[in-house]
Formats: C-alpha cells, sequence, structure tokens
C-alpha cells in the first residue's frame, strides 16, 4: 500500500482552482469547505493558500494578484509559475462547485485515514512502545480523521402528506412535554430551585407532580451551585415525599457548565453518553451560572446559548429546564435578551407575595394550552443532621395550597383584603368602645369575605406592616 499514491484528482482540483480564479462570488463556498491540506497537489496548495491570504487582507483574489502574493511570498515556483496559473485559467468550470468540493473532501478523508492507518502499524509494530502510549494515538488519530469527515447538509423536503403527527408526549401532564425548551423564572428567593428539585425528583421516580400525572424517565441536573445545597435539597424531597431516591435514574453535576463554550457542551455530552440511561429531562440551575463569559442582554451571546441548549436537546430528545432569575426592572419577563422568550416553548413564572405564598402561572405555551396557576408554601424539613455548633440541619420544599388570585393593591398601598380586614376592625372597635379587640371576633367578620388561610397571612402581613399591634388574644389598630 506505501508503494501505491493516495487517493487524489488531479482534474478535480484543478476545476476547483479555476472556479476560484474566474468567479470570485464562489470564493466564499469554497473557503468555507476547504484546507489548504485538502488539495493533493502542492501547486494547487500554494494558489488556494495565497488566495485565501488576499481574501483575509479583503483584497481581490484573481490570476493578477495571486501572482503577487505568490513573488511576495517566494512560493511562486512551487506553485508552477505564472504561466501554470494562466493555463487554469482554460480548464472547465464546474456547474456546481459545492459538489466538486464535497468530492475533494472525500479523498482528503480517504488519504488521511491511509496515512493514519500506516502510522498505527508502524507504531504498534515498534515492540519499545507500550500500549497505553499507543491508545492515545489511537485517539488521537480517529480525532484526526474525524475532523476530514466530509459535512453532508440534513436539509430535507417533506410533503405535507407525510407528516407523522402524533399526540404530545408529556413528562408533566399539561405542563411540561418532552423534547422543548422550558424555562421557569423569578426572583431570588421565590422557590426556584426547590421546584427544579420537584420536578426533577417526580419524573426520575416517576410520582405524580402535586397532582399531575408524569412519565418515569432518567433526568440529568447541571447545577450552578455547590454539592451540598443542591444535596440537601433532593434529601429534604425525599424525606417529605418518603420516597429513596438513590436507585432513581438522577444524576447531578459536580460543577457548572459553561454552555457558551462549545468544548464544555461536548463535554456534557461525552458524560451523559457514558451514562446507561439517557436523560428525558436536563434542568439548568441557574442560566446565569451555566451561561459562561458573555452577557446575557447580548443577543448574539444568548443566541448562541439557545443554539448550546438546542443541541443538547436534539441529541437526546429531552427537555432542555431553564432556572432563571426575573428581570431587573420588569419582573413580569425574565432578565436579558429577547432573544431567548422568542425560543421557549413554554415558560412559567414564579412570585412571592409577602404572605410567603409561592404562585406558579405560565406566561408561554407555544403549543398547547395554558395549565391553570399553582400556588405553594416554602415548608421547612428537617433532615436529622447537626451542624458543627450542634443545631439542626433543615432545608426546604414547596408544598401546593389552594390557590387564590393574588390581592389588587390600591392606590393607598394595601391589598384589598388588607383593607377590608381593617375596616373590620375599625368597626368592632366603634362596636365595643374598646380600642382592643378580640382577634377571634375580628376573624369571624373577616372570614365573610375571605377564608380563614386568607385571613391569618393578611394579619401576618398587617403586623409586620406596623399596622396592628398584637396583645395576647387581642388585637388593636397602630396609633
Amino acid at each position: 500500500m506505501a508503494d501505491q499514491p493516495l487517493p487524489h484528482d488531479i482534474e478535480l482540483e484543478q476545476s476547483i482552482i479555476a472556479s476560484l480564479l474566474l468567479h470570485a462570488e464562489t470564493g466564499g463556498s469554497i473557503f468555507d469547505k476547504l484546507s489548504t491540506g485538502d488539495f493533493y497537489n502542492v501547486k494547487h496548495q500554494s494558489i488556494f493558500k495565497a488566495a485565501f491570504g488576499l481574501l483575509l487582507d479583503e483584497k481581490p483574489f484573481d490570476v493578477v494578484p495571486i501572482v503577487h502574493r505568490l513573488q511576495e511570498t517566494g512560493e511562486l515556483e512551487k506553485a508552477g509559475g505564472a504561466s501554470y496559473l494562466h493555463e487554469l485559467m482554460d480548464v472547465p468550470v464546474p456547474s456546481s462547485v459545492g459538489h466538486y468540493c464535497s468530492l475533494l473532501l472525500e479523498l482528503s478523508a480517504r488519504r488521511a485515514m491511509i496515512t493514519s492507518a500506516n502510522e498505527l502499524i508502524k507504531l504498534a509494530s515498534d515492540r519499545s512502545k507500550d500500549i497505553s502510549s499507543i491508545h492515545e494515538t489511537i485517539n488521537s488519530l480517529a480525532s484526526r480523521i474525524d475532523k476530514k469527515r466530509p459535512k453532508t447538509s440534513s436539509f430535507k423536503l417533506l410533503h405535507v402528506g407525510g407528516i407523522d403527527i402524533t399526540p404530545p408526549d408529556h413528562l408533566v401532564d399539561k405542563i411540561l412535554e418532552r423534547n422543548i425548551l422550558a424555562q421557569v423564572f423569578g426572583d431570588p428567593g421565590c422557590g426556584k430551585s426547590f421546584i427544579a428539585v420537584d420536578f426533577a425528583c417526580c419524573i426520575a421516580t416517576g410520582i405524580d407532580f402535586h397532582g399531575f400525572r408524569t412519565k418515569q424517565k432518567p433526568v440529568v441536573y447541571i447545577a450552578g451551585e455547590g454539592q451540598s445545597g443542591i444535596g440537601r435539597r433532593f434529601m429534604a424531597w425525599s424525606i417529605r415525599n418518603g420516597i429513596d431516591i438513590h436507585d432513581a435514574p438522577l444524576w447531578v453535576s459536580v460543577q457548572p457548565a459553561c454552555l457558551l463554550d462549545g468544548e464544555n457542551v461536548r463535554a456534557i455530552i461525552k458524560a451523559i453518553d457514558a451514562l446507561d440511561d439517557k436523560p428525558a429531562l436536563i434542568v439548568i440551575d441557574t442560566l446565569a451560572r451555566n451561561f459562561g463569559p458573555g452577557d446575557e442582554n447580548s443577543t448574539s451571546d444568548m443566541t448562541r446559548f439557545i443554539a448550546e441548549c438546542d443541541r443538547l436537546r436534539v441529541a437526546y430528545n429531552a427537555t432542555i429546564l431553564l432556572i432563571h432569575h426575573s428581570g431587573h426592572g420588569d419582573k413580569s419577563r425574565a432578565r436579558g435578551a429577547m432573544a431567548l422568550k422568542g425560543a421557549l416553548d413554554a415558560e412559567y413564572r414564579l412570585e412571592k407575595d409577602s404572605h410567603g405564598v409561592v404562585r406558579f402561572e405560565a406566561t408561554k405555551m407555544k403549543d398547547g394550552q395554558m395549565p391553570d396557576a399553582m400556588a405553594f408554601e416554602i415548608r421547612s424539613v428537617d433532615l436529622s443532621l447537626e451542624s458543627d455548633e450542634g443545631e439542626r440541619v433543615t432545608s426546604a420544599l414547596l408544598e401546593r395550597i389552594d390557590y387564590m388570585p393574588p390581592e389588587k393593591t390600591t392606590s393607598l398601598g394595601k391589598g384589598r383584603n388588607q383593607l377590608s380586614a381593617l375596616e373590620h376592625l375599625e368597626k368592632l372597635r366603634v362596636e365595643r368602645g374598646d380600642d382592643k379587640v378580640p382577634i377571634h371576633e375580628w376573624r369571624d367578620a373577616c372570614c365573610q369575605c375571605m377564608d380563614r388561610r386568607a385571613f391569618y397571612r393578611v394579619k401576618k402581613a398587617l403586623s409586620s406592616q406596623g399596622k396592628i399591634i398584637e396583645d395576647m388574644m387581642y388585637v388593636s389598630v397602630q396609633p
């Protein structure tokens, strides 16, 4: 094999170079597809290299400038001289230069394979080399060959009658469909990570998500914070739900991932490929901690981030769930470039009010009906652990409660229920002729227009705002 010439086609190379010299408009596609080493003939390598250098200098790359560039670099003779370039002007130009480039890339790939195989044979025959170093060389050669793989377009057209129409494949019924880009956003402390952990654990174990059916599937959780903090949240979920998650198909990253960096994404894919089960849900908590060295407000950076998320989504037919922060000024939208909002298939907002109620509401559902809003309270969970100081270690989770729309604020800055409660308190104070009113009487009066849970939230809010004073079993208006 060593005595045989490597695969090549001189006429093919000449046709591509001729197209480059005669039709400058084809240069962009040629330079995008090929590199100097893809040419077998050294003359064509030199001409292509000179033409590409002129392109980088934003100069024309027809015959005369190329001859001058080759003279400057001392490679004119190597390129066959000016006469050879003029001969190329008479070579037939291909009607589809892109197809010719693909043929040339295939030949280049074959040469790389043969060269790599010969190197491997020589290396493996050398008994002074240990096996581990040979394996490293094999990996290096495989990478070199892979870079020579011809790039084929996956773009195809399909008649509308051939579209396979299937019902939605939900990971969480009505809330989270499979193979979409979804997001939950909210302010710090509103419970974003708690609901992310909830989604991850419910799907990994197959139990209902607060009354909504789930499909048990593997989950990968890319965490932006340390293992201890996220580990305690998973432990809290396990304790409260009475389910051991140690055997569940649930994996957590040991560090954040820089998704703007293609190398990092390749590392994620490599780590996932090593798993026995491929994930149907990939949680990225939070977007900011896993974004990388870019600007969330930059459309170009956000577009790159979305592209890498799509790369993970397509690779595993998985839902990507982003956990993100609210905007600094506009709390009704997520932070950063609007390109993200446009790319989302589903989006949910978390908001915690002054009573500690966390509301979970859909703000976008691209291909389905908006699900009903839900409400939660953050509940503490004792982990049966002690700190170094002997204190009990706790974590928290979200516990679902009855949903009530948020109170509408008035010009006085108080909610409707708060105003109603103060009016009832004032009326009772006048009727009794006493500034102090028994709390149970005030509660009974208020519960004519609100439920007890709402009353106690209102009482807590008015007390924290200094509007009322509680004294054992009595309450009075703050003077």
